[in-house]
């Protein structure tokens, strides 16, 4: 009755032991789910109204926690932002950008956005042809070539 009552712990123990080898080579496994911190990877940006900039965030999940974000803005009559994290300039102005996470959303960071008018097209000063009179017959071609003195 000794030897299998020994045996018997000798094998729990062994198959606790096995357990928890096994437990501990699986990442994430006995890990409760949560989102340390979500990271926009860009910098603060400036667009033209009308222009377009994207932002990533990097999620650090564990547990098999959602790494998703949501993304919004401040203020969308400055600058929109849509589920992808392309960012739109709509006026002039400036407006947060914000990507929060969807499993905690007390987790977020933030990045601005500054919304510029589009600039104007630069002023020409002149515009020469580079070759002289040329004559094409009916139907033939020539290419001119010409140079543009901006400012």
């Amino acid at each position: 009755m000794i030897r299998r009552r020994k045996f018997s712990r000798l094998l729990v123990g062994a198959l606790l032991l096995a357990l928890a080898v096994l437990l501990a080579a699986c990442p994430g496994v006995g890990v409760p789910p949560a989102v340390t911190s979500v990271t926009i990877n860009e910098p603060d940006q400036s667009v033209v109204v009308g222009g377009t900039f994207t932002f990533t965030a990097t999620v650090d999940a564990v547990g098999g926690a959602n790494p998703a974000v949501t993304w919004s803005s401040s203020d969308e009559t400055v600058a929109t932002v849509d589920t992808n994290g392309v960012v739109t300039g709509v006026a002039v102005g400036t407006a947060t950008i914000t990507a929060t996470s969807v499993f905690n959303s007390a987790i977020s960071d933030t990045v601005t956005v500054t919304v510029t008018a589009t600039p104007p097209a630069p002023a020409v000063n002149s515009v020469t042809i580079n070759e002289p009179d040329q004559r094409v017959v009916v139907g033939g071609t020539f290419t001119f070539t010409a140079t543009v003195d901006a400012v």
